[in-house]
């Protein structure tokens, strides 16, 4: 059969099959998924920060999920101890967000991420050396502490490297920290059985290889920024260190007399009315010569030692008339003008109090916006971690074993992985705002955990299993557009503290997460409990858009003014 030409694969209408480019086609397929999962067109520094991201979980997930279980088995502690060591290691991980955030601005962020990281090696490799209940105590809230410094630099190094691109790269990030983590619960069993002195040195090999790779490959733009800063303040002019002048000739040129120049015309008029007589007539008129016939004297010139004369106000006449010293003006204290009668203003404007002011300026800052977004993170993550505390609890009462519960948390890390590249790529390519997804994720949150209030009435696996797809949904689109709202409001010489300060607001509720929800659970009962959990994800809802009119407002009032009010932050063009 001939051919049709200009189509070569195709013979006389029919199509032939392509089994030549078939057998590239699985290839074809992955190269498209690696295209849709890591976005396309960052700078090498990106892709070397996500691999060390997943290195670094991997590390995390080998630990973590295994803590109760070495301090029951190990050290031979009740769960009360661990659930006191959690709570302490909690809380040092709340204040280290704030203080890295703080360090960040102030050192760098490359600083502040290798401290994190070697600190959190030792940390690793003292917990697996010395397995003792004390030491076991006071290095985990050492770690909390140490830890929690690297999520605000990190944060801030991203919108230093790709400002603009912040939610693909945190989704990206996102993504590659489920993986670490998945992986490393998976191998952390492993080696568990083998030695838990291994899983410890492990997370300990695996910090210190990510932070020689973030040594060698990621830069630190704002660092350099702050260090030419340095050298310019330091040495304004020449960019070198200022010459001190020698005693007697600061500002004078050669030849010239120390002190004040004295120029001439409107100069010497300036100083004749000042009550200072110029340098020639100081040298042809020697101090203390009396008045002239016309009753004028003359001034010598100050020297610096001299204390500047202060008119006498009680003493003075305003018209020279009446002075004594007959025609012009006499000797004496200058005479004092009257200003004249003042007129009352028709309407004062009252002071504002200093709250008011104070919280003004916040707002032009973009602090307002900021807390108002941890405010409502805060609304979501207290649900969140009933998931890790009330709902196993909750599902082993209803006949549930423990192995159902761990296949929820697998599927909430394959939703993790599969939803974060198409939910990062649905969002550019639809122009979905910041805003918007934090919405949206807030109803997410409050769908699913107001499913498990049926749970209750109806003890169904799926119903179980329908809610935590719900909640991984909302929480993916939580992850994309959370801290990049909060980097897209902050300037740029303070993105680590307004990311450390969004951290340790929203920390608080991991720590009063787990208390919280276990006295409403003893005390009111399940049901109460997935109720409230559905409530505030609804008052979520409402602070997130509570934030979203306080940053137009911003925005509006920055417009309006052009720059801005003084001292405020510099507001980006790209809306919330």
């Amino acid at each position: 059969m001939k051919r049709i030409a200009g189509h070569p694969g195709r013979t006389g209408g029919a199509r032939q099959p392509d089994r030549a480019g078939g057998a590239y086609r699985p290839v074809a397929w992955m190269a498209r998924l690696v295209r849709t999962v890591v976005p396309s067109g960052l700078p090498p520094s990106v892709y070397w920060l996500t691999a060390g991201q997943v290195v670094d979980s991997l590390g995390s997930g080998l630990v973590f999920p295994l803590t109760t279980l070495f301090v029951v088995q190990v050290l031979g502690r009740d769960l009360t101890w661990a659930g006191t060591v959690a709570f302490f290691h909690s809380l040092a991980a709340t204040l280290g967000a704030a203080l890295g955030g703080r360090l960040a601005d102030s050192a760098g962020r490359k600083p502040v991420l290798l401290w994190s990281l070697l600190g959190s090696a030792a940390c690793s490799f003292m917990l697996g050396w010395r397995q003792e209940a004390a030491t076991y105590a006071a290095v985990t809230v050492v770690f909390g502490l140490v830890i929690s410094l690297f999520r605000p630099a990190s944060q801030a190094l991203v919108s230093d490297l790709v400002p603009g691109r912040e939610r693909q790269v945190f989704g990206l990030l996102y993504m590659a920290n489920n993986l670490g983590v998945a992986a490393g619960a998976a191998l952390g069993g492993l080696l568990a059985s083998w030695s838990f002195r291994v899983v410890f040195w492990a997370d300990a090999l695996t910090y210190a290889a990510f932070a020689l790779l973030l040594l060698k490959a990621v830069p630190d733009p704002y660092g350099e920024t702050l260090r030419r800063r340095r050298r310019r303040s330091a040495c304004p002019s020449t960019g070198l260190a200022p010459e001190t002048p020698a005693p007697g000739t600061a500002g004078t040129a050669a030849g010239e007399p120390a002190g004040p120049r004295h120029g001439s015309g409107a100069a010497a008029g300036k100083l004749a009315e000042a009550g200072f007589a110029s340098p020639a007539e100081a040298a042809s008129d020697p101090p203390g010569r009396p008045a002239d016939a016309a009753g004028a004297t003359s001034v010598r010139v100050p020297t610096p030692g001299d204390e500047p004369a202060r008119p006498a106000a009680a003493t003075a006449e305003a018209h020279p008339a009446r002075n004594s010293g007959g025609a012009g003006v006499a000797a004496g204290p200058l005479p004092q003008i009257s200003p004249g009668p003042q007129r009352p203003v028709a309407n004062p404007v009252p002071a504002r109090p200093a709250w008011h002011t104070r919280l003004a300026a916040w707002h032009a800052q973009g602090l307002v916006t900021v807390v108002l977004l941890a405010v409502g993170s805060v609304g979501l993550f207290f649900p969140y971690a009933q998931l890790h505390t009330a709902l196993p609890v909750y599902m082993t009462r209803r006949g549930f074993s423990e192995a159902a519960y761990g296949l929820l948390w697998s599927l909430n890390a394959v939703l993790v992985v599969a939803l974060t590249p198409v939910a990062s790529a649905w969002a550019e390519r639809r122009g979905w705002t910041l805003d918007g997804m934090l919405k949206a994720s807030a109803a997410l949150h409050a769908a699913g955990f107001g499913l498990l209030t049926f749970t209750t009435e109806w003890t169904a696996y799926a119903l179980f299993a329908s809610a935590m797809v719900i909640i991984t949904v909302g929480e993916v689109l939580h992850a994309l557009s959370y801290s990049a709202a909060v980097a897209r409001v902050a300037p740029a010489d303070r993105r680590g503290s307004y990311q450390g300060l969004a951290g340790t607001i929203a920390g608080v509720a991991w720590m009063a997460g787990p208390l919280g929800g276990g006295l409403v659970a003893d005390r009111l009962g399940m049901v109460a409990l997935w109720s409230l959990t559905a409530a505030t994800s609804l008052g979520a809802l409402a602070v997130f858009r509570l934030a979203e009119t306080a940053e137009a407002l911003r925005r509006r009032s920055a417009g309006s003014t052009g720059s801005g009010a003084a001292g405020s932050a510099e507001v980006p063009a790209t809306p919330l």
